[in-house]
């Protein structure tokens, strides 16, 4: 008897364990977007912690990850986002006050095209910082309140009819908290699946349903979402054992870019373990050098540019990523 319970629980155990990890996939485009009900719980005037796992295909423009901003006629609500026009691939989370707008930015390329990032923001009365992969990268001082929104909250999407606000990729387990979470905090759980009835937790849209028109949202509150457009997809790994997730490993290596094919703009991502002088030069299929986009000294991390490929003629490209230790390649198509 004991061991026909002990095989039904290793056997109900190895499911849950197995057991696959959805997510959503956006392409970039309007009406593209989970859609929450706006509800004055989802605006924390004095304390919020906004999380989620995204791994971008492209980034154009300001493409917003979750928020429920509101500029057009106040300054209402949060958003965060990737700032891609007047800065190149720079993360921000920003929260809208009575005295205008308060933000906090990471560094430019910090949410890397094609892989995961666990990026957040919070806001404790003091500062707005952000974090990404659990590590806090700026706080700014803030001592005023968030207006509450009077828009609906949005995944992937924004509620202003701009083209340029979609997001284009994959985003995951979404967290709304009504509390400021620490540094620690969200390090230590950003690899762990929440059930919904922890404190402060506002909204929880894990995106596992893996099919149907709803975001479900795992707290008491129901806070579903509506999804438009978007498509399931596999989600990010989470690790139901509770043990902490190592996240992939530095390297040096051009990553890729988006679009591919390009037609006139493409952008390129790469990382480098050291800092140092990195050059990224485009050859063609002839072996001739066309065009330098990069030959400047970088820090070690993940780096993003944009490439204006409009002067290329149409064919297959290559771009060859050198530092003082390592070389890498990867192959780009133009088309006109």
């Amino acid at each position: 008897m004991k061991k026909s319970l002990l095989l039904v629980f290793l056997v109900l155990l190895t499911t849950t364990l197995m057991a696959e990890d959805y997510a959503l996939l956006f392409n970039g485009e309007y009406y593209n977007e989970v859609t929450i009900p706006n509800n004055p719980a989802l605006s924390p005037a004095t304390a919020m912690t906004i999380e989620a796992w995204v791994k971008p295909d492209s980034i154009t423009l300001l493409p917003s990850i979750v928020g429920n901003e509101e500029w057009l006629s106040t300054n209402d609500g949060f958003i965060l986002r990737i700032e891609n026009n007047s800065f190149v691939a720079v993360p921000q989370f920003a929260i809208g006050t009575s005295a205008g707008w308060y933000r906090s930015s990471a560094p430019s390329g910090s949410v890397p095209l094609n892989l995961w990032t666990h990026i957040a923001g919070s806001f404790d009365g003091s500062h707005v910082r952000i974090f990404i992969n659990g590590k806090e990268k700026e706080a700014t001082p803030c001592v005023e309140t968030m207006q509450p929104s009077v828009v609906d909250l949005r995944i992937g999407g924004h509620y202003y009819t701009y083209a340029n606000r979609q997001w284009s990729g994959v985003i995951d387990e979404v967290r709304l908290w009504n509390i400021a979470r620490t540094e620690t905090e969200i390090s230590n759980n950003m690899d762990n699946p929440l059930t919904g009835a922890e404190p402060g937790l506002v909204g929880l849209w894990r995106m596992q349903a893996g099919n149907g028109s709803i975001a479900y949202d795992s707290t008491i509150n129901g806070f579903n979402g509506s999804i438009s457009g978007a498509t399931w997809t596999a989600g990010y790994p989470m690790d139901p054992t509770g043990v902490e997730h190592i996240p992939e490993q530095l390297t040096t290596q051009l990553i890729g870019n988006s679009p591919n094919p390009c037609k006139t703009t493409t952008s390129v991502s790469y990382s480098i373990l050291e800092p140092g002088r990195v050059r990224i030069q485009a050859y063609n299929l002839l072996g001739q050098l066309v065009e330098s986009p990069v030959d400047e000294i970088r820090q070690a991390g993940y780096h993003t540019f944009d490439w204006n490929t409009s002067d290329l003629e149409t064919g297959i490209y290559f771009l060859k990523l050198t530092t003082q230790k390592k070389i890498s390649v990867s192959k780009i198509v133009h088309i006109r």
